[in-house]
């Protein structure tokens, strides 16, 4: 097809008259592929300042056959659109009468999709305009016409014609869709590699014929996934310093500051004066990573009572807003029970916690869910991750699968000293110390037997270390009463890394328990006592001394002791 394609057009160059100089009339569009019952067809557009007179015009394909257009006047006037078919009537049906004349040519050639030959000549057999189409060109999609984007340059160059980009899949009668304008910028390839920094990458192309200045390219975060540029959701904006020359394209990239989780971002060319907005705009995702730790297990019931509802709470610990969107949940089965928390956007703030119910009974047995934001509530319907009452894990995943926190708790956990844990939920003590710290967890000590949405019961609140070594508080009573039931041991070293042991002492200088034996620590950190001896029962009333030492790789030793009391209410 190629060999023919070239033998006819130098069989066309060799004809009398042929010219390559552009005229006043061009070829503009061609319909070579469209859909049934639609016909073939070309657009020819007057460019000139002055009507044409088409009467006995010719009109060629690769074959050299000539077509005659009608014997009787056709004038076409300046600017105007005349349409070649053969079949006018089909046409008009197809396309609800063009708004332009539509002319039927007796034997139009027919136009072939793997390319062909276009070649209009005058009453005289001169050639007025031409070219070769390749599908590479555009208009190969069936039912899309290739249109002409500069009826002042070059019928034969590939990049002076496209696909068409009308919804109408082609525009006969009407100007081009992809017709080149005085001003017009144009967006692409915009992209955010996903990481904890986050750069911007676009391209801004002149695909106008005049020089743009004073344009700049503006950048949003579209946090409500609304598709709209808003002036609230600007994140980022660069401003041109030299002129951008047509057909020449800059690549800009721009670094952004974005909270952790899925961004939807909206690059868009500001230049008032552009004749063609639609193309100022281009969208893409970023992705950054959350921390591990940014939403924490804070509570967990898995053996509610007959007819009650699993349950599982979680606290925002970090310092940005998190949109639950994508974030799921699972348990030890893995992938078969990964449940979906939210399939649209919902942001919990720094703070707040975030309950997922199994089932509604949740929001009977615990009435304090009435006062709570329903942002924080999600019940889990028709997915179950069924906590087994002896032991599971609780594996909370942002958007991009990572695991930020996951718990595999135990019934051991549960304060020893209740015969029968039933109904009552596992809390975390302090949200600073690690999640799988089997002292970091104790039984709910609330009436209701769980605190979805409060405060834990079990929360001990630290005040600022004032020494190397504090405990708070301090007294403290371990009677199970949800009041100051375990101490928060804090220390700071001047070790930057070291292996931690940290003992219990009473008074008279006897070992009553081993809190951390050669636990890896930095320079700072809190370990909970529960007020318990290694035996596992309830030390006495009495002053008890707490021991620390780290030594690091290099072998420096540091120690650190304080006094604690262990009380009871009166």
């Amino acid at each position: 097809m190629l060999r023919a394609l070239a033998l006819a057009c130098l069989f066309l160059a060799a004809q009398p008259g042929w010219s390559w100089q552009l005229s006043d009339m061009v070829l503009n569009e061609i319909m070579y592929a469209p859909s049934a019952p639609e016909p073939e067809w070309i657009e020819i557009l007057n460019r000139g300042n002055e009507p044409v007179n088409l009467k006995r015009w010719q009109i060629s394909d690769a074959t050299a056959t000539r077509h005659l257009l009608p014997s009787s006047d056709l004038v076409l006037a300046a600017g105007g659109y005349l349409l070649l078919s053969k079949d006018s009537s089909a046409l008009n049906d197809a396309r609800g009468a063009p708004p332009c004349a539509v002319i039927s040519v007796s034997g139009f050639p027919s136009l072939n999709n793997g390319g062909d030959a276009m070649v209009l000549r005058d009453a005289e057999g001169r050639t007025v305009d031409s070219l070769t189409y390749r599908p590479e060109w555009g208009g190969n999609a069936y039912g899309c016409s290739l249109e002409r984007r500069d009826a002042d340059a070059s019928s034969t160059e590939p990049d002076n014609w496209g696909t068409c980009a009308s919804a109408s899949r082609a525009t006969p009668g009407l100007p081009n869709s992809i017709r080149r304008l005085g001003y017009d910028l144009s967006l692409s390839g915009a992209r955010v590699a996903a990481g904890f920094t986050h750069t911007l990458a676009v391209v801004i192309r002149n695909s106008g014929k005049r020089a743009a200045e004073g344009y700049a390219l503006m950048v949003y975060d579209d946090s409500n996934f609304d598709s709209l540029a808003v002036t609230g959701e600007l994140t980022g904006q660069w401003t041109a310093g030299e002129p951008l020359l047509p057909g020449d394209s800059i690549s800009v990239s721009l670094e952004l500051s974005l909270s952790p989780g899925v961004h939807q971002i909206i690059a868009v060319a500001d230049f008032p004066v552009d004749e063609r907005p639609t193309n100022n705009q281009a969208v893409c995702t970023a992705l950054r990573p959350f921390v591990n730790g940014t939403l924490l297990v804070n509570e967990i019931m898995a053996d509610p009572l007959p007819g009650r509802s699993e349950y599982i709470e979680c606290i925002n610990g970090g310092e940005h807003d998190i949109d639950l969107r994508g974030w799921r949940v699972a348990d030890l089965a893995g992938s078969d029970q990964n449940v979906l928390i939210s399939a649209a956007t919902r942001v919990i703030h720094p703070g707040e916690i975030l309950v997922l119910a199994m089932d509604s009974t949740l929001l009977e047995q615990f009435p304090s869910l009435a006062t709570v934001d329903l942002r924080c509530v999600v019940i889990l319907r028709g997915a179950r991750l069924n906590l087994n009452n002896d032991g599971d894990a609780v594996v909370i995943c942002d958007p991009l699968g990572a695991v930020i926190d996951s718990v595999l708790y135990s019934a051991s956990w549960h304060n020893p000293d209740l015969s029968d844990p039933v109904g009552r939920s596992l809390e975390r003590i302090r949200t600073n110390i690690a999640s799988n710290d089997q002292r970091n967890w104790s039984t709910c000590v609330d009436p209701a037997g769980g605190t979805p949405g409060l405060r834990n019961s079990v929360t001990v609140d630290c005040r600022p270390v004032a020494s190397r070594l504090a405990c708070t508080p301090n007294p403290f009573s371990p009677d199970a009463d949800g009041i100051d039931d375990v101490t928060v041991i804090q220390y700071e070293m001047p070790l930057q890394t070291s292996v931690v042991n940290l003992k219990i002492y009473d008074v008279r200088g006897r070992l009553i328990r081993r809190l951390a034996s050669n636990e890896p620590g930095g320079s700072a950190g809190s370990i909970i006592w529960d007020g318990r001896d290694d035996s596992g029962a309830i030390a006495r009333i009495g002053v008890y001394i707490a021991l620390l030492e780290a030594v690091n790789s290099a072998g420096g030793l540091e120690s650190a002791r304080g006094l604690l009391v262990l009380a009871r209410r009166l």
